[in-house]
């Protein structure tokens, strides 16, 4: 098989409901220790959302817009359709990988600083963010 496509599949599909499955169970823990959500798990929240639309984006780009696929086949102005719908595809999809590991590192970030509270490594923390 030439085409990458299992490889973008197994790169959304495996990913997407282990994120999920931990992000359910990082808020059940906040409510069995009674304690209410913080700007780290909301942090968190947000980025999963965002990293969901990329994911959203990828399988819309591999299902319609050829990606992981050989088009030079294709006629001459559907290659030109599918590199243009990709060129925006992608565009599109950098924004919200952006954002995803921007929210992430943030959320990763406010944890910390909720965790260290009387340390000396909570300045640092604070300069990062």
């Amino acid at each position: 098989m030439t085409g990458r496509v299992p490889n973008v599949w197994a790169a959304i599909i495996i990913p997407v409901p282990a994120s999920a499955l931990a992000l359910i169970l990082r808020i059940k823990a906040r409510r069995m220790t009674k304690m209410g959500v913080g700007y780290d798990d909301a942090l968190s929240i947000a980025a999963w959302f965002v990293a969901l639309g990329y994911a959203i984006l990828l399988i819309v780009w591999t299902t319609c817009f050829y990606m992981g696929r050989k088009i030079d086949h294709f006629p001459e102005d559907k290659i030109d359709h599918i590199l243009e719908k990709s060129h925006e595809i992608l565009f599109a999809s950098e924004i919200l990988y952006s954002w995803s590991i921007f929210l992430s590192k943030m959320s990763v970030l406010t944890f910390y600083r909720r965790i260290f509270q009387f340390s000396s490594i909570r300045v640092p923390i604070i300069i990062l963010m």
